[in-house]
């Protein structure tokens, strides 16, 4: 029974499900904001993958989500991500007050227009604050108005404007957004009319563009995202889809839209009649407003003729300057007289100094001739000493080549003299050390011949004691059985004297044995000592003389580079004085060129 109630339980709450996405499916074309398309869109899949513990929680979720999305707002918890985990508690105690706030104002207005009849100032007052709180609605949708609609007791005891051609306007404004609230109210009574767009659009045209600007929540319904509208089953997305084809379909033409208004217009014409009373005022006060137009066009007409007379002036004023002008272009051609002759005269300069530039010229073809010979011959020069010097260098690098091959020779003789005599000394030296342990050596094996001799001694002794103990022993057997009382203690002498004698033995033997392994550990520690020493004075040989071997090549290589660097200098030098001397003679040709005032390329 408990899982029969659970699992209807369990799919009373999917139907509640289901029909909440029914009812938010037809809102969603109508979302133009992408930050709020993708927050319902991942919130909708969180609560679509709820487990089964989850689903009452989803359903109040789903419910708040309706609202928001009805109302085209984002508020918390829907601001933030939806997490990994289970859905949080939702409390509905904070939410109770901001839903549906759009919808309620417009019944309400429906409600106060069926009941009151209103003067034609304060309708539009009132229809006038009403747009400003739907309004506030769209933009700051956390902030709910804080007023309901006036009573009629209330609305009468406002006080009437005094109208000004400033108030003229501003009515006239306040009357276009009437008429578009009235639109709005029959796009709300119409059925025929069932998708959400249509109503949230009438609200919007009622407002300024700056306000619609601003409140971008919804955009056309031939938006191109339409992925996530197949939300429920096939029944509902018909419906909806036929709705918005009544909407937008070409079959609609403005003269249809016409025809309903014209059968709507019948319920308002109660509030038409009083407003055609009041035009009569708005007419009256219209002629005010003429009056102070034509006062303006006379102030108008007043500017005009002061303008006139500053065109009189300024053309007064442009014919002095146009005579200015011919006084100036007279002192123009007077100046240009002059300029000619000026010219003359410097042309002629000219032509002189072009001559003298013409012999400098020649000069400067001459001179650059010569220095054209001059560094060739430079070049020469220099190549050839280029070539004696690259000889010069060959022979020397080939000198010290020899050198230092005979140098090398000369060191590795005498690394090889001195290696044979250090391996003399110390192969004379090995060989004593060897004749040294040989001797050790057999000192050892004559004390350890001496001592096997000593215990091969000793153990004859005890041989020829055992055979003595077993001759003592068979004679008292022989002599027990004649005299046992008698003989009782000398045997238990004896006895006792043959286990002294036995332990005595014993620890001879001990002994011997503890002298021999330590003489033994002793020699295997010499050995290994005098090995050890030899391999250390070997490596000591062999490192000195590599040590050695390497400071005389060291010593070698730097005296060979110290000569290569003091040629080197000696080339740089040269080369450096030929550099100077060329740049000398440049210089002065120049400033030889500089004084004649020679134009050169050089």
């Amino acid at each position: 029974m408990d899982t029969n109630h659970e699992s209807q339980a369990s799919r009373e709450l999917d139907d509640e499900f289901r029909r909440i996405l029914r009812i938010i499916k037809p809102y969603i074309p109508c979302i133009m904001n992408n930050s709020y398309l993708t927050s319902y869109r991942l919130w909708l899949e969180k609560l679509s993958m709820a487990d089964v513990t989850e689903k009452k929680e989803r359903n109040k979720y789903i419910i708040e989500l309706c609202y928001q999305i009805q109302d085209g707002i984002l508020e918390f918890p829907f601001t933030e991500l939806p997490g990994d985990g289970p859905l949080p508690p939702f409390s509905m105690d904070y939410y109770g007050t901001k839903r549906r706030t759009s919808t309620a104002l417009i019944k309400q207005g429906q409600a106060n227009l069926g009941k009151t009849n209103l003067k034609h100032d304060q309708q539009t007052i009132y229809f006038k604050e009403m747009l400003n709180t739907e309004q506030l609605v769209t933009q700051e949708p956390h902030k709910l108005p804080q007023r309901n609609a006036p009573d009629q007791s209330e609305l009468q005891n406002i006080p009437h404007k005094k109208r000004t051609a400033h108030t003229i306007s501003k009515n006239c404004n306040n009357l276009q957004g009437f008429h578009d609230l009235m639109n709005c109210y029959i796009s709300y009574t119409n059925k025929s009319s069932s998708s959400p767009c249509n109503s949230i659009e009438g609200i919007i045209d009622a407002t300024p563009k700056d306000d619609f600007q601003k409140n971008n929540y919804f955009v056309n319904k031939n938006n191109d995202d339409d992925s996530w509208c197949d939300i429920t089953d096939g029944t509902t997305t018909t419906i909806t889809q036929e709705d918005l084809q009544i909407t937008h379909s070409p079959t609609v033409t403005p003269i249809n839209a016409h025809e309903l208004y014209k059968n709507k217009i019948a319920e308002l014409m109660k509030i038409i009649n009083d407003l055609q009373k009041q035009n009569i005022k708005l007419n009256e006060d219209v002629m005010g407003y003429e009056h102070d137009i034509n006062t303006r066009n006379t102030t108008a007409e007043r500017s005009v003729h002061n303008l006139i007379e500053e065109i009189n002036s300024l053309r007064s004023r442009l014919q002095e300057l146009t005579e200015v002008k011919t006084a100036l272009k007279n002192s123009q051609t007077v100046a240009a007289s002059q300029w000619k002759g000026i010219v003359n005269s410097l042309t002629t300069e000219m032509q002189v100094v072009q001559h003298q530039n013409e012999i400098l010229q020649e000069e400067i073809d001459s001179l650059g001739k010569q220095l054209e010979e001059a560094t060739s011959r430079r070049q020469q020069d220099g190549i050839a000493l280029k070539q004696k010097i690259s000889i010069m260098h060959e022979k020397e690098i080939e000198k010290l080549n020899q050198a230092h091959i005979k140098e090398k020779m000369e060191a590795e003789n005498k690394l090889n003299e001195e290696i044979s005599k250090l391996t003399q000394e110390y192969e004379s030296k090995i060989e004593n050390l060897r004749i040294d342990h040989a001797k050790m050596v057999q000192t050892k094996n004559n004390e350890i011949q001496r001592l096997e001799s000593l215990i091969e001694v000793e153990c004859k002794r005890q041989v020829l004691m055992h055979e003595e103990v077993n001759k003592i022993r068979t004679q008292i057997e022989e002599t027990q059985l004649e005299n046992t009382d008698a003989n009782l203690e000398k045997i238990g002498v004896l006895q006792k004297c043959i286990s002294k004698m036995d332990k005595l033995f014993k620890k001879t033997e001990r002994t011997f044995n503890r002298q021999i392994a330590k003489l033994k550990t002793e020699i295997e520690m010499r050995d290994k000592i005098i090995h050890i020493q030899l391999s250390t004075q070997r490596a000591e040989i062999i490192a000195n003389t590599n040590v050695e071997r390497q400071v005389e090549i060291d010593a070698t290589v730097e005296q060979l580079e110290g000569r290569y660097k003091k040629l080197l200098e000696a080339q740089k030098s040269y080369f450096l004085l030929e550099k100077k001397q060329d740049t000398t003679v440049i210089s002065q040709l120049r400033t030889i060129i500089a004084q004649n005032n020679i134009d050169s390329d050089i």
